[in-house]
């Protein structure tokens, strides 16, 4: 694709783990210039460290175990896709559980259309709230026909032992072969509306040839630190290490005072070994995960303290004044340390900037430009007016990413909310 905004290739690859489970290389191939990505990974794959392995075939590369930027030249990217196959074996953690996340196994009669109703009032999903994915195990495929115009959907009814019997709906496996025999199936519940009639309907996520799972527990996964949870106390501060003593996870733009801004990206160059403070309440799940992977601490202070003010009007607000800023200086900004100190996700980021871009108040020049670090743009000044695609006005793209942009908001303040409330054990701690 190689028409599509540099902007977005971060966000796209990050979905692209979501729906697949593996790590993922994205890559832009513009006529006449070198191609250039981003990379994310999944828990237990140093992407960063993996594509510095391919440093060799590459004219820039940059980033951390969980996400990296590089270009390189159209020619070499075969060679770059075999190479980082070999990397990535190399960097991959064996004591990391890896395969597809199942939040429950349920037997098919307990599902129900009231049930999928439920769940729906824990959206919006997306990152740090994914949709909950459920395993049946021993199904019959009763019913396979195919959909859609040229017949690249599925159609299927399973059905349990016990006789309960659900459809289930999975796009683009029509050429996708079922094993014979009972399966274990991976689904998400959604609901059906036709003709004014609502039925529960599963939405494929995968499925196996039935097989028994071993109920052994796995090496490795009791953690080596203690938590100690100072959630409920409004002023913890007494009761914690000194920041000499242990790294401090502290971001955002309301800080109290004696508190000091102690960005993600620090956890990096700290040793092994300190005590983790998470004094603010992390953006997403994904980053709580690689601030406890990166500093593996011996000993977790939950605090949570509110430092963000995760509201549209106040994050747009913030990215323009950062904008404004580095307009006066290099027109130079890093995505990550952006998100950093507004204490939101990289993808928040990205899409207040295109939102903005959209407004005609900056124009996004070009995205990680030599000798700058991942995932650094360059803005210039834009015209006041809102973009234009060959003539086309654009306010219903503006329209479209102030709308996704709502919705990783709503991401961000739900996980916080989890963050808060959930017991240590639902955090993954």
């Amino acid at each position: 694709h190689p028409n599509w905004h540099a902007g977005i290739v971060g966000i796209v690859a990050s979905r692209l783990v979501e729906e697949f489970g593996k790590p993922t290389v994205l890559l832009l191939t513009p006529p006449g210039g070198p191609a250039r990505g981003s990379a994310r990974s999944i828990p237990g794959v140093d992407i960063g460290g993996s594509i510095a392995g391919c440093s060799h075939l590459l004219l820039h590369h940059g980033g951390h175990p969980g996400a990296a930027g590089l270009a390189l030249l159209p020619e070499n990217i075969d060679l770059f896709r075999r190479e980082l196959d070999r990397q990535i074996e190399l960097h991959r953690d064996e004591r990391v559980p890896t395969g597809l996340a199942i939040d429950a196994e349920t037997p098919l009669k307990q599902l129900s259309l009231t049930l999928a109703e439920d769940l729906q009032r824990l959206a919006p999903f997306g990152n740090g709230n994914p949709t909950p994915r459920f395993l049946s195990r021993n199904l019959v495929v009763a019913e396979d026909r195919r959909i859609g115009r040229e017949g690249t959907h599925r159609r299927l009814t399973v059905q349990s032992a016990d006789g309960a019997k659900v459809p289930v709906i999975w796009f683009n496996g029509g050429d996708v072969e079922i094993p014979t025999g009972p399966i274990d199936l991976v689904y998400t519940m959604g609901i059906n509306e036709y003709r004014g009639e609502r039925t529960l309907q599963l939405q494929f996520v995968a499925l196996r040839a039935a097989e028994e799972m071993s109920k052994a527990p796995l090496p490795g996964d009791a953690p080596c630190w203690g938590v100690e949870d100072l959630r409920s106390q409004p002023s913890p501060s007494a009761a914690l290490p000194t920041s000499d003593r242990a790294f401090w996870y502290v971001e955002g733009t309301v800080l109290a005072d004696g508190i000091a801004y102690t960005p993600r990206m620090n956890a990096a160059s700290v040793a092994k070994g300190q005590p983790l403070v998470l004094w603010t309440a992390p953006p997403s799940a994904e980053l709580l995960q690689w601030l406890v992977d990166t500093t593996a601490p011996s000993a977790i202070y939950l605090c949570g303290q509110a430092t963000t003010d995760d509201t549209l009007p106040g994050l747009l607000r913030n990215v323009a004044g950062m904008c404004k800023y580095a307009l006066q200086r290099n027109g130079l900004l890093q995505i990550n340390r952006m998100a950093a100190r507004l204490g939101t996700t990289e993808a928040v980021i990205r899409h207040s900037l295109l939102w903005l871009e959209s407004r005609g108040q900056i124009r996004l020049e070009e995205w990680d430009p030599a000798g700058t670090p991942v995932d650094t743009v360059r803005i210039t000044p834009g015209n006041g007016q809102p973009t234009t695609d060959e003539g086309r006005p654009t306010t219903d793209d503006s329209m479209i990413l102030q709308t996704e942009l709502d919705e990783q908001l709503a991401e961000v303040r739900a996980y916080r909310r989890f963050f808060l409330r959930a017991k240590v054990r639902e955090l993954g701690l």
